[in-house]
């Protein structure tokens, strides 16, 4: 091979292996909400426009006229049930059966350790009003739980860790409805039980009433399952992974049946494709044919920047929380899902801009009031000892300066003009003067000017280098 063709070809494979980035290169997308954490969304159409429900004291909750813009508003769970103590909900689930809005939600309980958990359910008329807790019992609970006796108690999941339920996510199935969640712990498990057309009690009578199946279990942290139907293929969407690192990702399978799930989960958030800190906490929102998928993920320093790729929550320096994240979701000829388009708010949100505003306001305010008391206290002591002086005697140094560029400048030299007056003559020097510098100053200004479009077009003719500057010109600061 000639030695120019192989050089050639050298070029032109630099050339490919530099333009082509990587996924984890990009540009991350923009949070649509960042002044507040909403960690394991759950987003529904209805009412006023979308409602988001997610991990907080009562079920924290924003509404969105159009899935953009979202405004914070009072917590969906008006109060907790009888059986529950105080803290957090946990990835409550939003859904609309037979006319009434129903809120699945996880509460701390006593009986299963610090941080366990059983499901219970409320109603609403609509999804922005407060919804009520139904029942005197948890719908899901493990059986050593301190609480009155479940519908569900978790029967059949041998080996399991009795650390609670939580993740509830209601699937609907024609006239059926399901209710899966997870199994607190590791080894980690989904569970699926059928409920009453109701959605508010479990389905069946007898020894098969409150009987739960296990979907899927593995040996790792398996999270938020949410199924959703497209034609004749079912899709699970679960989060895998510690939810508090970088490495906290959305994973998908797909299955003909709605009870067997088998073959490796496939990627569809993580944070070598998106550029953010642990996406997960995933929800789909569907309607016909368009699909949209709302997540959480890292943002750090009280910016809407993602977190370093080494963030761990636990040993954070700086604050962080989890912001709301959307895109839109396509399934292409294959049938996966992919992240077709991000959605991008129409502001940022308006608190925590004028807050990190204002902070920078604040400081800049108080260093501009300093240099100016600086120059207030200057000025009064030069005037202090100009006032002391006697008439026949010379000014000071200071006096001299402060004449020159103090603050006071024109007021002194009005008050000596005042004092004195000007003469004719000085008065004509000082009109001819001022004659001869105008045209002067008019003339100079013409010359600058020629000159300046003079070296407009020739700088206009000259190429540019790879940092955008001419050739022969002086390389400027970067402004980032």
């Amino acid at each position: 091979m000639p030695a120019s063709l192989l050089r050639v070809l050298t070029g032109l494979l630099t050339c490919l292996l530099v333009a082509a980035p990587t996924s984890a290169s990009a540009v991350p997308p923009s949070p649509l909400v960042w002044d507040h954490a909403v960690p394991d969304p759950s987003v529904v159409r209805g009412g006023p426009g979308y409602v988001v429900v997610a991990t907080g004291a009562l079920a924290y909750r924003r509404q969105s006229p159009d899935g953009l813009t979202w405004a914070e508003t009072t917590p969906a769970l008006a109060y907790l049930p009888a059986w529950a103590v105080s803290g957090d909900l946990w990835a409550s689930d939003l859904a609309k059966i037979q006319g009434k809005w129903v809120l699945y939600y996880a509460a701390p309980v006593l009986g299963l350790g610090r941080m366990g958990r059983c499901i219970g359910v409320a109603v609403a008329a609509s999804p922005v009003d407060p919804f009520v807790p139904v029942g005197d019992r948890p719908l899901v609970c493990p059986g050593r739980a301190l609480t009155p006796r479940a519908h569900d108690t978790v029967d059949g999941g041998r080996g399991l860790p009795k650390l609670g339920a939580i993740d509830p996510s209601l699937h609907v199935e024609g006239r059926k409805r399901y209710l899966l969640y997870k199994v607190d712990g590791v080894p980690s498990e989904i569970r699926m039980v059928q409920l009453k057309p109701s959605g508010l009690a479990l389905a069946g009578k007898g020894r098969s009433k409150g009987h739960s199946r296990t979907l899927l279990r593995a040996d790792q942290v398996v999270e938020n399952p949410v199924i959703v139907k497209r034609k004749r293929t079912y899709y699970l969407f679960t989060s895998v992974g510690y939810f508090g690192d970088c490495g906290y990702q959305t994973v998908w399978r797909k299955s003909r049946s709605l009870t067997k799930w088998k073959g490796r989960p496939q990627k569809l958030l993580t944070r070598h494709r998106t550029g953010l800190c642990g996406p997960g906490g995933a929800d789909i929102v569907t309607s016909g044919r368009a699909a949209l998928v709302y997540f959480a993920a890292w943002t750090c320093g009280l910016t809407p920047l993602p977190c370093a790729a080494d963030f761990r929550a636990h040993e954070a320096e700086v604050p962080a929380l989890r912001a709301l994240y959307g895109a839109r979701l396509r399934f292409n000829r294959r049938g996966r899902p992919v992240v077709d388009k991000w959605l991008v708010g129409i502001q940022a949100p308006r608190r925590s801009r004028e807050h990190l505003r204002g902070q920078r306001g604040d400081s800049d305010r108080a260093g501009a009031r300093g240099e100016r008391l600086d120059r207030d206290r200057k000025g009064e002591k030069t005037e202090s000892r100009r006032s002391r002086r006697s008439p026949g005697q010379p000014a000071s140094r200071d006096e001299r300066r402060h004449d020159r560029s103090g603050p006071h400048r024109a007021g002194a030299r009005k008050a000596d003009a005042d004092r004195s007056g000007p003469s004719k003559a000085a008065k004509s020097t000082k009109a001819g003067k001022a004659g001869k510098a105008g045209k002067t100053t008019r003339r100079a200004g013409q010359h600058t000017r020629r000159k300046d479009v003079a070296r407009h077009d020739r700088d206009r003719s000259r190429p540019r280098d790879r940092a955008g500057r001419r050739d022969g010109s002086r390389p400027g600061r970067s402004h980032r």
